[in-house]
């Protein structure tokens, strides 16, 4: 492990105080073996300077909360000479607008997924982000835990299950019906719906299983979907992806009806399959390697983890900032949240489904 006092630093300006902000900024403070970069907190932008205040004394520790100066706008941190990199975890339906007005200010940007309400609104933040020469990619924190790069290892490097041939992803949370009417996933205005909350992670690990490229060097794939629509959000989001230079299919689905299950991904292949289990699909816990071949004993493997995990990604973006990089060009480069956004965005076509903001 290189030197501690080699890595590459950054400052971090938080805009908005929510549960995944706070999450963010408590992971940016565990001392941990695998540590990539420095990390600190210089800057919180809320709608009101008492909610900026309270989630540093809240999220930050003794010794750093005097390095943070809150804000009552998110503009106080993009114009925050001290800030390098602004963190977005704002409402999906603002993240556009959140992520043009940092990068006109000169700020590198880590906006939460979904990146944009579709695909149009993602390629203009990559052209101004190029424009401005500053570095940008959405926080799909989930690609860098290395428990997925184990698992990718496994299926794509090693081959432990022989050939692949089909994976099955399904991710369902609460109950529609039980939900506020106002509450953001049942709310158009606000981008309700499965499809772009947790449909996003059902078609990212069938993204990941199925190719062992991203971006660019992806494999040749094809995908449809299928929603059903109540009150102007889906509840109900599925479809199959086709490989077929690589002979494999994914059936993917995510619904507002929470069934409880606990299996992230199954991946089928020629010798036995590959299980991933976890609380959340976004926060894979551990995996299982069972063989058709009985005599072969099945294989288990969980890691240790401290915190959450929003410390892999922020340490992505430190060491690609620090060479002079535009994108992460290897595990989430523009080019795949490009290509996600496009899937949804046809799964949507499907149906119809189109966002207020959408029609303006």
């Amino acid at each position: 492990m290189a030197s501690t006092d080699s890595l590459p630093s950054l400052r971090w300006g938080i805009i908005a105080t929510g549960i995944i902000s706070s999450r963010f900024a408590a992971d940016l403070q565990i001392n941990r073996p695998d540590v990539r970069a420095h990390h600190s907190v210089v800057a919180v932008g809320s709608s009101t300077l008492e909610k900026a205040q309270n989630f540093i004394k809240t999220n930050l520790t003794a010794e750093t909360r005097a390095d943070a100066t809150p804000y009552a706008s998110y503009e106080g941190v993009y114009n925050d000479p001290n800030v390098q990199a602004v963190y977005i975890g704002t409402p999906h339906i603002v993240h556009k607008k959140n992520a043009l007005d940092a990068i006109a200010a000169g700020k590198h940007v880590l906006c939460e997924k979904p990146f944009t309400l579709n695909a149009r609104d993602a390629k203009e933040i990559f052209d101004a982000a190029k424009a401005k020469g500053v570095f940008v990619m959405e926080a799909v924190w989930t690609r860098f835990f290395p428990i997925v790069q184990e698992i990718k290892k496994k299926l794509h490097e090693e081959k432990i299950i022989g050939d692949i041939y089909r994976s099955f992803a399904e991710y369902s949370i609460m109950d529609y019906n039980e939900m506020d009417p106002k509450f953001r996933l049942r709310d158009p205005e606000l981008g309700g719906g499965a499809l772009l909350d947790i449909g996003i992670y059902t078609v990212t690990w069938t993204r990941l299983v199925l190719d062992p490229n991203v971006g660019d060097k992806a494999a040749e794939s094809s995908w449809t979907g299928s929603q059903i629509l109540k009150n102007g959000v889906d509840v109900h989001s599925a479809g199959i992806a086709s490989y077929p230079t690589l002979n494999r299919q994914g059936i993917w689905s995510c619904s507002l009806f929470d069934n409880f299950s606990r299996d992230v991904v199954k991946v089928e292949g020629s010798l036995g399959t590959l299980t991933v289990v976890g609380k959340h699909h976004s926060c894979p816990q551990w995996f299982k390697v069972e063989f058709f071949d009985k005599t072969r004993e099945p294989i288990r493997y969980e890691p240790p983890k401290e915190g959450f995990g929003f410390y892999w990604e922020a340490d992505a973006v430190a060491v690609a900032i620090a060479a002079g990089k535009l994108e992460e060009e290897n595990t989430m480069p523009w080019k795949e949240t490009l290509s996600v956004m496009e899937i949804l965005d046809n799964v949507r076509k499907s149906s119809g489904l189109v966002y207020p903001q959408e029609r303006a």
